[in-house]
This record gives C-alpha cells, structure tokens and sequence, in this order.
C-alpha cells in the first residue's frame, strides 16, 4: 500500500500491521487509553502557597523610629492603580491554547491522521472575537443562566470562549481545575457545552448589561405603578369626578370621609398612652376623695353601732388611750369569775353547818376595793371600736390641729356614740 508521508511527496509503502498500529496507537493517546501508572506532573498546577502575614502589634507601644514609621507612612499613601471597570480583554496566560503533544503520533507522521495546526502564536484578532461575540449575543447567552452554576451572570465577569459559549469566570475555572486533568497527566481541557479542546478566553460583560436594564425596568415599572396608583386615589376623591352610580357614591363619600378624618388625626400631636395614664390617676384620686367623703358624712344606724360595741367588747380594753385611766364602768362580775379559787369565810362553814339558814350576801373585799376605785367618768365609743372617756376626748379634738380630727390611735375619721359596758 503506497501513502503519502507528511514531509514529502514521495509514496512510501507501509504495511497494513503497521498502519493499523498506527492508527490504534493513535486512538489510545487520543481517548485517553493508556496504562495509569503512566502519570506526568509536567503540566500539573498546584494551588499556590497561602502567604501567611506576620502578626503585628496594634498598639503603638512607641518604641518605632522615625524613619520607620515615615517610611510605612509614605508606602501606604502612594496610589494603587485599578484597572478598568469593564474593560474586554483577553486572557493571556499558558492556558489560554492548551496544545495537545509536543510530538506527533505515527499515525499522524506517516498521514493517515490529519495534522492539527497547534501554533500558540495563532490568536484570534479583534474583527474574529467581535463575530464569536455577535453570535453569542444573536443566541442570547448573556440573557440564559450560566451552564455550569446555573445562575444569572449578574454584575461580575463573564468568560467568552473562542467557541462563542459563555461562562461565569469563576465556575470556568473551577471546571478547568477538576475536570481538565487525564490520568496519563496531558491537559485536554474542553469546553463544557461542546467539548471543543482547543480554546481562547476573553472577559467580557454583556451579562451585566442586561442585568442593569433588567433593574432599571423593574425599578421603573415600580416607580411607575406608585405614580398611578397615587394619581388613581387623588382622582377618586376628586369633588369634580363623583359617581353617578348608588354604590359608588356611597364608597366615594366614605372614602372622602375616612381620609379627613385620617388627616384630623394625624395633624394632632399627643400621645395616647400618656393621656391614658393621666385619665386613670385622675380616676384614682376622685374615687379615693369620694371614698373619704362617703365616710365621714354617712350616718351610722343602730345595728352598725351593735356591732361596733360588741368587737370593742371583745377587745378587753380597761384603760383610756389618753389619759391611761380605768374606763367606767369595770366588769366585777367578770374579774370575780376570772378568779382560779373561791374564798373560804366563816359565812361558809355556817351554810354547811346549819342549811336552813339563809346565806347572808356580803362581796368579797377584793369587789369593794375595785368599786371603790371606780372613776364614774361617761364614755365614749368611735366608729373604728376604740372607747375613750368623753372629756379626754374633747380635750383632743380641741387641741388638734386638723379641721377633722382623727383617732388618736388609728388615726381615720370616726363618728362617735355613747358607749357602756
């Protein structure tokens, strides 16, 4: 079989075992078919070193020279240039065209496989990006979610290949750093959507174009809707655009008098909660002075002062709280009764002796002792159960500075009534 060999014209003959070899060789290196073990680090990029700063002290200790920190001083000042906003450029690194070997397969050096033009030198010139950027834009990729993250391009760069797909910078790269590596170490790196091998990259920023106008329409058309809907309610209560319609005349006047009395209210500057508070104070000290009034001008009856009597009874009180006299009258009878043991006169032992006799009534001394001191002085019983004698009490009231005296041991207003025992 007679072939044409890629540097010259002259027809070599090559066996069929040999081209077949050839050719499967090819197929091999090409699809990636050979053993594992075979591992290149050659072209291979690692993750550069995290530069770790120094830790410095924040604290000016002044202990710096002056040269120092003017030196620090004048470094931080100079200007850092930035470069432009959305300035298109191409990436030139040595991954911009990736080449596939440095050395030709058989199949390729004897020609049964057509050479591929791997120049790195062979870029695109700007008239060609401009055509792969206008078919781009024609199928309106910017406009679609990015293929890879499947999100909108927004406001950062986007990456334009020499196949006219586009992608987020950041997820080409990402792409490009797990997918691109082959286990015999070449670099085929593809493009995700059509696996073309061979590519340039160009930033560009037609996606954040379109996301601009898509939010200075959204913000417009908001703005819009406002206007008209603020220009609809003032039409509605126009005074020279009133319904013919029942229903609508009646809606019209409420709404009329809903939005006068919401300007009444809102024109008025008070706080509710504090006028509140003051109406309960208010409220408070009323009841109270009423309270107060009602109990020093109701009249107490005849059953309440029952009552009043017997708890004064109960309290067992025999002095005056003001002059620490005996009240009048004491109860014998009582404090006879109260006595643990009987008293023995003769007056018994005859009782015993002779029955029939009548028993002769005589007090024991200790009754005609405690009625001899008996102060026969007229008392008097308040309405909050305290017992005073009638002069000591008046006495008080008379040397009391308050037009309404008050008890002189509880101190509330009373009203009084005799009292006996």
């Amino acid at each position: 079989m007679a072939t044409k060999g890629r540097g010259g014209s002259d027809n070599v003959n090559y066996s069929s075992a040999l081209m077949s070899s050839a050719i499967q060789d090819h197929r091999a290196r090409t699809l990636d078919l050979s053993m594992p073990g075979r591992l290149s680090n050659k072209n291979i990029v690692r993750p550069r070193p995290i530069q770790r700063n120094q830790i410095k002290s924040v604290i000016d200790t002044g202990l710096k020279k002056k040269s120092e920190t003017n030196s620090s001083a004048s470094t931080q000042t100079l200007p850092i240039p930035k470069p432009d906003g959305e300035r298109e450029y191409v990436i030139q690194d040595s991954q911009t065209i990736i080449p596939h070997r440095q050395r030709g397969t058989l199949a390729e050096r004897i020609g049964l496989i057509q050479v591929q033009n791997n120049d790195a030198e062979n870029h695109l010139t700007e008239a060609a990006w401009g055509e792969i950027k206008q078919r781009s834009n024609d199928r309106e990729d910017s406009n679609c979610p990015c293929a890879i993250c499947q999100e909108d391009f927004g406001l950062g760069p986007q990456v334009l290949l020499s196949c006219s797909h586009v992608f987020h910078r950041a997820c080409l790269t990402t792409f490009e750093r797990f997918v691109s590596y082959k286990a015999n170490g070449s670099d085929q790196r593809t493009c995700p959507i059509c696996r073309r091998a061979q590519y340039e990259k160009r930033i560009i920023y037609e996606g954040a174009k379109i996301h601009r106008a898509k939010c200075a329409a959204r913000i417009q058309a908001a703005w819009r809707g406002y206007i008209v809907r603020q220009w609809y309610k003032s039409f509605r209560l126009d005074m020279s655009n009133i319904p013919n319609d029942t229903k609508l005349r009646r809606r019209f006047y409420q709404d009329k008098l809903s939005e006068i009395t919401d300007r009444i209210v809102a024109s008025c500057d008070f706080d509710l909660n504090e006028l509140f508070n003051e109406i309960d104070r208010n409220v408070e000290r009323a009841r109270a002075i009423r309270q107060a009034f009602d109990a020093r001008i109701r009249t107490i009856d005849e059953d309440e002062w029952q009552q009043i009597q017997e708890r004064a009874k109960l309290r067992h009180e025999l002095e005056c709280s003001i002059c620490k006299c005996l009240l009048q009258p004491i109860n014998i009878e009582a404090v006879f009764k109260n006595m643990k043991k009987p008293i023995k006169t003769n007056k018994n032992k005859l009782e015993k002796l002779f029955p029939q006799l009548k028993p002769i009534e005589e007090k024991p001394a200790v009754i005609k002792q405690a009625e001899q001191q008996q102060p026969k002085r007229p008392l008097v019983l308040l309405s909050c159960t305290h017992v005073f004698h009638a002069t000591c009490l008046q006495m008080f009231e008379e040397y009391c500075c308050d037009p309404t005296p008050n008890c002189p041991v509880c101190r509330t207003a009373y009203q009084k009534n005799t009292f006996s025992f």
